[in-house]
């Protein structure tokens, strides 16, 4: 059984558990515009990158540098272990990225760039070393999306030339395609969100990483649903999470 790990419904900052983070990538801060990058050995064009236009692998002069600050705005800490900032970046913690290269989880899905993490005056937000993962490769090709099901998104296409949202209750895999233990997908399907075994759901439960839940994939078409009906918050009423 797969099961898909996805950021919680809101925000607990004074945990340093958001939702979503303002933030930069930059080489050197920047004492007068904190949110302004600044950039000296390396180049603005390694930061920048991204797969459709820029082609995969990543191409020499988009390669990320080592390591990189970054600045966040209106946070006082992070204690997250994964978030997904994007459909091809990831920030996680050590202990997360220890995890996935031991055993070598995605292995040639992305690359890796250390993180100095810090608010716009220039303070730390954590003690904890973090990486950001930058996506080249996702698993679109070992899924056979024309049958697996399918639910549509309760909101309306932006455009009437704009293919409805999909969302999947179940993922019908090519023939002779052995199930990877962790999957990534660059589709707004699974905006901001992974895929595993249930072996490693439980181990992740037991290493009590931070920052997202699991659900089925049933579950997980219900949890997207619900949030598009209350996009600014649960109502006072709120539902038990969906399991």
């Amino acid at each position: 059984m797969l099961f898909v790990a996805y950021h919680p419904r809101t925000s607990q900052d004074k945990l340093g558990l958001p939702t979503f983070i303002s933030h930069i990538f930059t080489e050197v801060f920047n004492e007068k515009k904190p949110m302004q990058a600044v950039f000296e050995k390396y180049s603005e064009e390694q930061i920048y990158y991204a797969p459709k236009t820029d082609g995969s692998p990543v191409p020499a002069n988009r390669r990320l540098p080592p390591q990189l600050i970054m600045v966040c705005k209106g946070l006082k800490r992070i204690a997250f272990d994964f978030m997904a900032s994007d459909s091809f970046e990831w920030l996680v913690s050590e202990r997360f990225y220890a995890l996935m290269q031991q055993r070598q989880l995605l292995a040639d899905h992305y690359e890796a760039c250390k993180l100095t993490v810090v608010s716009t005056k220039n303070q730390p937000l954590t003690d904890k070393p973090y990486y950001l993962l930058r996506f080249y490769h996702d698993d679109s090709a070992l899924i056979d999306f024309a049958h697996s099901p399918t639910v549509p998104s309760t909101e309306a296409p932006l455009t009437p030339t704009t293919s409805p949202l999909l969302y999947y209750p179940d993922l019908v895999f090519k023939p002779s395609v052995q199930v990877p233990v962790m999957l990534h997908f660059r589709q707004n399907s699974f905006d901001f969100a992974f895929l595993c075994n249930e072996e490693l759901k439980k181990l992740m439960e037991e290493e009590k990483f931070l920052g997202f839940d699991f659900y089925t994939l049933p579950a997980y078409v219900a949890e997207r649903h619900y949030r598009e009906q209350y996009p600014y918050g649960p109502p006072s009423d709120k539902p038990q999470r969906l399991s």
